[in-house]
Formats: structure tokens, C-alpha cells, sequence
């Protein structure tokens, strides 16, 4: 186990990563690419740092903040749900997966989640704001209570999601009642 240490430009793979580290901060490293099976990392801050194509399987994450990392096409479906707990700041994680996962009260600031799919996955609670949603994929999410009221791009069905509680803004509720083909009128106030 590794304590306390600060890692900065390493490129990590599966030679030279331990099983689990604690405390830790990662500056400008690399996990592109990996496997990351069984891992635990509790309480570290990933500091713009590269996970790229890289599978979070069975690991553990708890209490960890990324901040204006890159995490495309990551994929988080078998992330290890014990004490799960992590936030994004400033984040590119366009194309990547939550599929299933559940990670009530996750806090997206800022962060591109273009084409991130989010089936299956719990997000009740989650802030999202000033995060772009393009194209992202709700679909049997649990959405209660989530706020996407500051975060752009918004598009999901209210029918096939759990969204009681949901908080968004006025503005973009006629994205949302497409589905249902109504004619929204202007009304005077």
C-alpha cells in the first residue's frame, strides 16, 4: 500500500502500480489504456491526468477527486460499488460508461459527458453543473433528485427514468416533452 505520496508525469501501468494507494495525489499521469482490476484508491486527487480507454474493474474508489483530467471512453460498469464515492471537476468524459453503476450524490462540475452512457445507473442526488450532456444516454437511470438544472444539452425521456425530484430549469423543459409531440404555447404572465 502506498501512503501519502505524490506521483507527478509517471505513466503508470500494470508493472509499476500498486494495489492500493491512500492519501495520494496524481499529477499529469497516465493510466491509458489499462485494466485496472482490484485496485483501491482511497481519498487521492487525480490532477489532469490521462485515463483513456481505461477499465475500472473491481476497483475500489472512495472519496477520490479527478480535476480536469480525461477520461474518454473510461468505462465504470464493474467499478467495485463498496463505499464508492468520487467527484469530477473540469473533466473530459465524453463516451464514457456508468452503465449499472451506482453513484448516488456524484458531483460532475464542468465536465464534458458527450455520448456517456448512464444506463442502468443510480445518479440520484448527482450535481451536474455547467456539465455538456450531448447525446448522452439516460435510459432506466435513477435521476431522483439529480440536478441538471445548470447543466447544458439536456436530453431524456421522462418516461423510461426514475425522476421524481429532478431539478431543472424552465428553459429546458420543451427538450424534455418532445417525445410527447405537444405544441407549447407562449402564454402571457
Amino acid at each position: 500500500m502506498k501512503t501519502d505520496t505524490t506521483y507527478t508525469n509517471v505513466a503508470f501501468d500494470s508493472g509499476n502500480l500498486a494495489n492500493q494507494y491512500d492519501g495520494c495525489t496524481f499529477e499529469s499521469c497516465t493510466f491509458v489504456h489499462m485494466f485496472l482490476s482490484e485496485r483501491v484508491f482511497c481519498d487521492c486527487t487525480f490532477r489532469a491526468c490521462d485515463f483513456t480507454n481505461t477499465t475500472f474493474d473491481g476497483t475500489g474508489i472512495r472519496d477520490c477527486h479527478f480535476v480536469d483530467s480525461k477520461l474518454l471512453s473510461a468505462i465504470f460498469d464493474s467499478v467495485n460499488p463498496f463505499l464508492l464515492r468520487y467527484t469530477f471537476s473540469g473533466c473530459n468524459m465524453s463516451y464514457s460508461s456508468f452503465v449499472g453503476v451506482a453513484m448516488s450524490g456524484t458531483i460532475y462540475h464542468d465536465c464534458q459527458l458527450s455520448e456517456a452512457d448512464f444506463t442502468n445507473a443510480d445518479v440520484s442526488s448527482a450535481d451536474f453543473t455547467s456539465s455538456d450532456l450531448d447525446r448522452a444516454t439516460f435510459h432506466n437511470t435513477h435521476l431522483s433528485s439529480a440536478d441538471l438544472s445548470q447543466a447544458m444539452h439536456v436530453s431524456l425521456s421522462l418516461q423510461r427514468n426514475i425522476v421524481r425530484g429532478l431539478k431543472l430549469k424552465q428553459a429546458q423543459l420543451p427538450s424534455l416533452l418532445t417525445e410527447y409531440k405537444l405544441h407549447i404555447l407562449n402564454f402571457p404572465h
